[in-house]
């Protein structure tokens, strides 16, 4: 979708500014998958601390934590205690189903 220039629109970046109509995690949140898929975080890598993500963005922690929410909805990233946030996925939704029923014919139903 084109905008007022002809132009394509831009995915947000550090040096993108977020429109005004966008909310701040939305922004973040396309910001840190571009990151994710572009290898600058590459699968099994640690993303930074919420408080580093805070201080790079220029946003709140509140803002980071929902960003980073959704990432771990689509099974990009996995938080754990004490360690940190992993990335798991370069791809969105690309998480195995957490359970699979298996059927050996027709007749097992």
């Amino acid at each position: 979708m084109p905008t007022k220039n002809n132009k394509p629109p831009v995915k947000p970046t550090r040096s993108t500014p977020r429109s005004k109509t966008q909310p701040r995690y939305a922004w973040l949140h396309q910001s840190l998958l571009n990151d994710i898929v572009t290898g600058k975080y590459p699968v099994g890598s640690l993303l930074p601390t919420e408080a580093q993500l805070s201080a790079t963005f220029g946003v709140s922690r509140h803002t980071v934590r929902e960003a980073t929410r959704r990432l771990v909805d689509t099974g990009m990233i996995v938080r754990y205690p004490s360690i940190g946030t992993v990335v798991t996925s370069a791809k969105p939704g690309a998480t195995q189903p957490s359970y699979v029923a298996g059927l050996g014919t027709m007749k097992d139903i």
